[in-house]
């Protein structure tokens, strides 16, 4: 085999079973049995309540339409010529008093409509299952192993997303605001739509709570990460499984990797050189950021650059403030899902809009793909922790999983930090002559910029920049982040040893 294939080839590696993987039943997963609707007098109750309020506080408005959902009710408010949307806005806390609810989610205007929406939650709202999601045509019409089932819209209408066109996601929300659960409706989507040779995850959870659950499944690459060391070396692995891929694909003249495929396996019917799909799944990436300073580095390349070869990132926060989700890795993560967040400044860091505050806990969320203009006001599904155990074991029991498989090549990712050309140790680094002074420097002030280079070296911006950078990739420092300086990773010792070892030329 071509040594071209050495790291590519062992993702789409096929695993041995006793059987061909058949995906658990749906009957594992808990069905709705009850349905509660609104009645008509009770629509017509609350729109009657709103629209004397309105005439008793002299606005010219009126319910326009209702929209009755599985979780809340939707009121349009249609206003007359003249009107304007703040008079309207003033009588929400007087509404909520008159009808004893206890929160009014606002849309002023709903998008591409004349009229305002005024959301209240049922007073027997409906849950919505995962088997009602997965069972669904609108999922099982879906040809893509990257399919997943994101929940129902205010019509409950089943919403079902595309990893691959996203092609990268960022979530954030609250405890308790559903985020979590979300992250298993995507993974059970992934298990019941894909078979382990076309999907590998790459589950990574330092805090050991939510994900350690799926150890075992046969869909994983490596198991479920919960040491922060591991997961430099596993998104390091992916960063080099990236590069190999590209260069598979140069070679094939191909531009991604259903191309490839297509051209492997019809056209030369060697299905044995497929290639699968990565998908990398982060709970609480403020945690990985703070404890591994390499992490954003190799979560840029791959959201950069992973699109092309079948590699997706899914992160999710806790904490979603500009400290913990820098700029870089936001823009490279254009598809945002918000569940409810504490302030509306959480809500600009992941929307890039306010509104997300006044969600409704437990499920309710935004929808913002990256080919829609707004976001899409959607109600996740809910799974129970024992129907997960019952997915997963019996996957333990009808699939043969080896975890020495694939972490040995993790393993054997060095974790110090090193720049992408050190890969090579043949290959000769050409620095600038003021990088060994630079690197001193910067960990003698414990601080680095590009400003602080300039004054000390005497140098123009350009040339400090280019240093910066350098000294990135090289992994002496962590990049800037906004105005912060960026953060010494490497001691005067280690640094000079750096120097002596690595075969660089100034």
């Amino acid at each position: 085999m071509d040594d071209s294939y050495k790291f590519c080839i062992i993702c789409g590696a096929k695993l041995q079973y006793e059987e061909e993987y058949k995906a658990p039943p749906l009957a594992l997963l808990r069905k709705n049995n009850r349905i509660s609707f609104l009645s008509d007098e009770y629509i017509r109750k609350v729109a009657n309540i709103i629209n004397m309020l309105f005439i008793s506080y002299g606005v010219s408005a009126h319910v326009f339409n209702v929209t009755c959902g599985p979780v809340y009710t939707r009121y349009e408010i249609k206003p007359d010529p003249g009107v304007s949307i703040r008079n309207i806005l003033g009588l929400v806390d007087d509404i909520k008093l008159h009808l004893a609810v206890e929160d009014i989610i606002v849309e002023a205007p709903i998008p591409n409509q004349t009229t305002i929406g005024f959301s209240i939650v049922n007073p027997s709202p409906s849950c919505i299952f995962l088997r009602d999601l997965l069972e669904s045509e609108a999922f099982t019409s879906k040809k893509s192993v990257l399919s997943i089932s994101v929940g129902k819209d205010m019509l409950g209408k089943n919403i079902i997303a595309d990893v691959s066109e996203m092609p990268h996601l960022l979530i954030g929300g609250v405890t308790g605001s559903g985020k979590s659960m979300f992250i298993h409706s995507i993974i059970l989507s992934i298990i019941y739509k894909a078979n382990p040779q076309e999907v590998k995850l790459i589950l990574i959870d330092t805090r050991s709570v939510e994900l350690s659950v799926y150890n075992g499944i046969p869909h994983l690459l490596f198991p479920v990460i919960t040491d922060s060391n591991k997961v430099v070396r596993a998104l390091k692995w992916a960063c080099f499984e990236m590069n190999k891929r590209y260069q598979i694909f140069s070679s094939f003249r191909v531009n991604n990797i259903d191309a490839y495929n297509n051209l492997v396996g019809l056209e030369k019917n060697d299905s044995s050189k497929l290639l699968c799909k990565l998908l990398i799944i982060i709970e609480n990436i403020s945690d990985i950021l703070e404890l591994t300073g390499d992490s954003e580095k190799y979560l840029t390349q791959l959201a950069q650059y992973g699109r092309s070869v079948g590699i997706h990132i899914v992160l999710s926060s806790s904490f979603p403030c500009k400290r913990n989700l820098s700029m870089l890795i936001k823009s490279n993560l254009m598809s945002r899902i918000s569940f409810h967040v504490a302030t509306k400044s959480d809500s600009k860091v992941i929307l890039d809009k306010a509104g997300a505050e006044k969600l409704f806990p437990y499920g309710d969320m935004y929808f913002y793909p990256v080919n829609q203009t707004f976001p899409l006001r959607v109600h996740s599904a809910y799974v129970s922790y024992q129907e997960i155990q019952r997915i997963v074991n019996y996957l333990r029991n009808h699939t043969i999983y080896s975890e020495n498989l694939f972490v040995e090549n993790c393993e054997s990712m060095p974790l110090k930090k090193e720049s992408k050309i050190q890969l090579d140790r043949d290959s000769v680094i050409e620095l600038d002559p003021y990088f060994a002074e630079a690197g001193a420097l910067v960990i003698q002030k414990n601080k680095a910029s590009i400003g602080m280079l300039q004054r000390e070296l005497k140098i123009g911006f350009n040339r400090a920049d280019g240093i910066m950078k350098q000294l990135t990739d090289c992994g002496v420092i962590r990049d800037e982040i906004g105005t912060m300086p960026g953060k010494i990773l490497m001691t005067k010792e280690e640094f000079e040893e750096f120097i002596l070892k690595s075969n660089i030329s100034f």
